[in-house]
């Protein structure tokens, strides 16, 4: 499958605001989409205050408005609002047709996993970044850094990596460039099994998480090994574990643990996730390990 490589934005694009997981609180928003005012036009649906339980809405209408986003030229790129949980109920209502014309970014995280790994099943890449609700809660730093990428401006780069060796690894880092995918563990470990569970064959797996106690992560890793997900992988990469920990058991330290025994590298410390930083990467770009630990990422997107 060829890869599509989203059409980088343009001062003043148009990006459709998509409630796709859990409920959206307005006033975040609006807060959030204040301070790329200046940069993009955001389309927000009437209906952006829908609800369905826990859920922005029901799946049929959370799936449309993606769908109408993905269909309409004038939208340039969708950034969903929040995470929570939802988009792994709306998968197979998707209409993945026109991306092959006319690919698109399309940002977020942690249950964005979810679409994040749709797209990639279909060869789009994505943008692994803030959710649109969270952006005031972001560095400036990692702000920019977005919004150059989505511009076409910028080359992503993961400084001070330094990957550990399990002793049951049979193999080193490869020295050509790997394709990068993952994001939030909980929710690729619910993709085992479905037609967009993760291939991390010949390529690096990032993995972060949120509010998950130690023994719930030791069992999705343990799931990762056994059902075989890791087969093939060039190595693991952790972000943040953030609220992880519970009692003297820290959740990163489990996570590396269980990851000793995948016998692939491994590494800790990526500004990806649900703590202070949330550096955005190419979900599905190509990735380079340097002698000196250095990470580089394929840009985002691709100028018309």
């Amino acid at each position: 499958m060829n890869t599509l490589i989203p059409t980088a934005l343009q001062k003043g694009d148009t990006i459709l605001v998509a409630a796709s997981a859990g409920a959206v609180d307005l006033k975040r928003l609006k807060t959030s989409m204040d301070l790329l005012k200046d940069q993009f036009n955001f389309r927000v649906p009437e209906s952006i205050d829908r609800r369905f339980r826990y859920l922005a809405g029901t799946d049929e209408e959370r799936a449309e408005e993606i769908n109408n986003g993905l269909r309409d030229p004038d939208v340039r790129g969708i950034w969903v609002a929040r995470g929570g949980f939802g988009l792994t109920r709306i998968l197979h209502l998707l209409d993945p047709e026109p991306i092959q014309n006319d690919p698109k970014p399309i940002i977020g995280y942690s249950d964005v996993t979810a679409l994040h790994a749709w797209s990639h099943h279909h060869g789009l890449r994505g943008i692994h970044g803030p959710v649109l609700n969270f952006l005031d809660t972001c560095k400036q730093e990692d702000l920019e850094h977005l919004t150059d990428q989505l511009l076409g401006n910028h080359q992503d780069v993961f400084c001070d990596v330094t990957f550990g060796q399990s002793s049951t690894a049979s193999r080193g880092l490869p020295s050509e460039a790997k394709t990068l995918v993952g994001g939030n563990l909980s929710v690729i470990s619910h993709l085992i099994g479905t037609d967009y569970q993760l291939d991390t064959s010949k390529g690096f797996l990032l993995l972060e998480d949120v509010g998950e106690k130690p023994y719930a992560l030791d069992r999705t890793m343990t799931q990762l090994m056994h059902s075989k997900s890791l087969d093939g992988c060039e190595g693991v990469l952790f972000g943040d574990f953030e609220k992880c920990d519970a009692g003297n058991v820290n959740g990163l330290d489990t996570v590396l643990e269980r990851s000793r025994d995948f016998g692939v590298p491994h590494c800790s410390g990526l500004p990806v996730g649900h703590g202070d930083r949330n550096k955005s990467f190419s979900y599905g770009g190509k990735v380079k390990v340097l002698g000196d630990g250095l990470v580089l990422v394929d840009p985002l997107t691709e100028k018309r």
